[in-house]
């Protein structure tokens, strides 16, 4: 009675199998609805589904494809085998989009003017690609056959292209994409892929400029002066002709130093405080979610882009006066050039204008430093 396969101890000891078994099936799918509830009744993806079987099964017995619930699994404790309807049964899995392995060399000899950067590779679009210093515009550029000369730019090219720093297409999977690394941001600049640095790359050197897909905001506002109270006292002015790009970053933070530390210069600065109905565009952009340049020069910080580099990401990505809005553009940005038209002058004195690009009427053009305009940031990559 005691021993033998129907005897006492034997059916003491299934009996003992099956209540561990059963508890281990319990505990998973307790740790499932609370999975469950924690996500507010959101479908628990199967990464995360995968993490709690990992828990009371074995690694190498946990399938790889959680849709046949026919398969299983053996304990951790114990080696009972569970199969996945025991666990699963009735559990919806919200479904992953799967990284692919797509990662591929930029070459040296194309241009990926129009491509997006992914710049810290955290797996979200930081902007897109508006000039290629490798790549680059060898002679004189020009946006929209301005016969004044103000939207002229020149792209200088790197010759030593073992100086500049490597990339690769991401892997990474991106909202609104796809397939992985592919990235969308609306219908006028289309869908293209997403650039990332790469880790084992042997150059220094940034090979492109950026520019980020949406305005600047501090919360508060969505436009801004460019310094209300300098009119009449700027002292960096360029011809219309010039060419400045490449100058936005130092543009950038002589502008921040001057605002934060030479009142007498240009005059008190215009905070949320002043009671205007805007405020200065250089003491907002320090206070918002970008990096920006502040006291030295730094390639990972975001810029107010100079007037050549406005009109290289137009030209260059074929914005018009038609087009611009289908790229997510607003009509009027403030550029970090002080502006000299020979024609202001002589018949105003001092200046006091700044070059702003118009996308309403397809030309650069110069505004009062009172006056008011959107903001976008661009950096180097």
């Amino acid at each position: 009675m005691l021993s033998g396969d129907n005897g006492i101890l034997q059916k003491a000891t299934e009996a003992k199998e099956i209540t561990d078994k059963n508890q281990i099936v319990e505990q998973t799918r307790l740790d499932i609805l609370g999975e469950l509830a924690d996500k507010k009744g959101e479908d628990p993806t199967e990464t995360k589904i995968k993490e709690i079987l990992g828990t009371y099964f074995k690694e190498d017995t946990i399938p790889e494809d959680l849709s046949d619930l026919n398969q299983v699994m053996k304990t951790k404790s114990g080696e009972y085998t569970v199969k996945l309807s025991e666990v699963l049964d009735g559990v919806t899995i919200k479904k992953e989009v799967k990284e692919t392995t797509i990662a591929k060399s930029t070459e040296k000899t194309d241009s990926y003017v129009g491509y997006y950067a992914d710049i810290d590779n955290d797996g979200d679009v930081d902007g897109i690609i508006y000039a290629d210093m490798v790549v680059g515009n060898t002679k004189s550029g020009r946006w929209n056959n301005d016969t004044g000369g103000w939207s002229d730019y020149n792209v200088t090219k790197i010759d030593d292209v073992t100086s500049v720093k490597d990339y690769v297409v991401s892997t990474k999977t991106y909202a609104g994409q796809t397939t992985a690394g592919i990235y969308k941001a609306n219908e006028g600049f289309g869908e293209k892929e997403v650039l990332v640095p790469a880790t084992n790359s042997s150059g220094t050197k940034d090979r492109f400029y950026v520019m980020t897909l949406e305005d600047f905001t501090n919360n508060s506002n969505d436009i801004f002066y460019w310094y209300y109270n300098a009119n009449g006292k700027l002292d960096r002015q360029i011809e219309g002709s010039a060419n400045d790009f490449g100058e936005g970053k130092q543009k950038t933070i002589d502008m921040i130093n001057d605002w934060n530390n030479n009142t007498a210069k240009y005059g008190e600065q215009t905070t949320a405080s002043s009671g205007k109905d805007y405020i200065d565009l250089w003491g907002a952009i320090q206070d918002g979610q970008y990096n920006i340049v502040s006291t030295a020069l730094d390639s990972k910080k975001w810029f107010i882009p100079s007037k050549s580099e406005w009109s290289a990401f137009c030209e260059e990505l074929g914005i018009t006066s038609s087009n611009y809005e289908n790229k997510g553009l607003s009509d009027w940005y403030w550029s970090s050039s002080q502006g000299s038209p020979w024609y202001l002058l002589y018949s105003q004195g001092s200046p006091v204008y700044v070059y702003s690009v118009s996308f309403d009427c397809g030309s650069m053009n110069c505004i009062n430093v009172d006056g008011n305009d959107y903001v976008r940031l661009s950096t180097t990559f």
